[in-house]
């Protein structure tokens, strides 16, 4: 589980972070700038961690893999 919640994160720079974690099955980005201005914010986030089983407090289901 990574919480980055919270952390005024703006840049979707931490996109290539992230990719890089291949046990990362949580992930908590509320309250980040970058939930609201990144485009398609969630199925890109999922797209990048194929491995995500929860973003953001919400399950991650198979036909947002799609």
């Amino acid at each position: 589980m990574l919480d980055l919640a919270k952390n005024q994160l703006e840049d979707d720079g931490f996109v290539e972070v992230i990719k890089k974690l291949p046990n990362l099955r949580v992930l908590i980005m509320t309250g980040n700038p970058i939930t609201r201005t990144m485009h398609q914010y969630r199925k890109t986030i999922i797209n990048a961690c194929p491995q995500l089983t929860y973003l953001d407090e919400r399950p991650v289901f198979e036909d947002e893999r799609r």
